[in-house]
Order: structure tokens, then C-alpha cells, then sequence
């Protein structure tokens, strides 16, 4: 098995390249990661996770960052004079 096959330490999630459409995979069997990520990666940047656990842990993570950055946004369109926004 490849070594780009193998979970991230303990998050048991990895990222295997990057792209600009995202596929996540979520399985414990190593062999269907494997044969997705070879039909998939050239056009996909492709994370798997072995566990659900691990997927969901991921998925709330990646929830929480998109909703600071929304609120990071927000807060400098409130802080921009009404006059300046386009």
C-alpha cells in the first residue's frame, strides 16, 4: 500500500493533493480508499477519513472555519464607512 494511503496519526484523516474541487471519502477499508483516490485524484483534491467519528470531527471543523471567516467579513463590511463600500 502506498504510503500516501496512510491516516494522518491519531485524526486519522489526511489530505492526499491539491485541487480545486474536493471529494472526502469515508470508509475503513483501506483497499476501497485506495481504488477510489487512483480514479479520482487527477482531478479531485481527495481527503479520506477511516472512521465516522473522524469525518464528522473534520466536518465540524471545516464548518466552524468557514463561519469564522463569515464573521470575520461581516465585521469589516459593518466597520467600513457606508461611503466606501462598493
Amino acid at each position: 500500500m502506498s504510503a500516501i494511503l496512510q491516516p494522518a496519526g491519531n485524526a486519522d484523516v489526511k489530505p492526499v493533493q491539491q485541487k480545486s474541487s474536493r471529494v472526502f471519502i469515508v470508509d475503513d477499508a483501506l483497499e476501497n480508499i485506495r481504488i477510489l483516490v487512483e480514479t479520482l485524484k487527477s482531478e479531485y483534491t481527495i481527503m479520506f477519513a477511516r472512521s465516522g467519528e473522524a469525518a464528522l470531527r473534520l466536518a465540524v471543523d471545516a464548518f466552524l472555519q468557514l463561519q469564522d471567516l463569515f464573521l470575520a467579513v461581516a465585521q469589516q463590511f459593518q466597520d467600513t464607512p457606508h461611503e466606501d463600500r462598493q
